[in-house]
């Protein structure tokens, strides 16, 4: 019986996704010159799904990404602080039990083409393991020591050009709304 409401609870999670309804991504193709291009990304993974992740470049609110989506943004040459934190539900409930804040900087040059991912690197991920030129990874995810879902192992950094470019494919703009009270 158990085993049946642990599988009813897991497939209605499943269920409860926060929609992703933008376009699938496609590059244009045309660069900008002036400044660099910023894609930001976070993979369609089970765990972590329902956490909305607000964007900042240089502490200004920037973005929100589901899962499974992606945002972009034409940002100047230069060393950026970039930053991802977890989006506060209305009822005050996180899903994170560690960390809720992941950020690193990163020097762009105008005409680059960059990709940025929050990744949630539970026991089941280790698809980018290699894959991040810079991230924020406090310690790798190890079940022995941090237990199945005592904390979020998420990465947020620049991931290799060639690996992103096949990842993001799969993702959806982001039709998450700024909101400014959920910071």
């Amino acid at each position: 019986m158990k085993k049946y409401f642990l599988l009813l609870s897991l497939w209605l999670l499943g269920c409860s996704s926060i929609p992703a309804l933008g376009p699938t991504f496609q590059e244009n193709g045309a660069l900008n010159e002036s400044e660099a291009t910023v894609h930001f990304f976070r993979p369609k993974t089970f765990y972590m799904q329902l956490v909305e992740i607000n964007l900042f470049v240089n502490e200004n609110l920037s973005g929100v990404i589901s899962n499974g989506t992606y945002s972009s943004l034409q940002l100047p040459s230069g060393a950026h602080k970039f930053k991802a934190k977890e989006k506060r539900r209305g009822t005050g409930y996180s899903a994170a039990f560690g960390p809720k804040e992941w950020e690193f900087e990163y020097e762009l040059k105008a005409g680059e083409v960059y990709y940025v991912v929050w990744y949630p690197s539970s026991i089941f991920g280790k698809k980018y393991k290699g894959q991040f030129i810079i991230s924020n990874i406090y310690k790798p995810y190890n079940p022995v020591t941090d237990g199945a879902l005592t904390r979020v192992k998420a990465e947020f950094g620049v991931v290799k050009n060639q690996f992103a470019e096949e990842q993001i494919m799969n993702t959806k703009k982001s039709n998450s709304i700024v909101d400014e009270t959920k910071i």
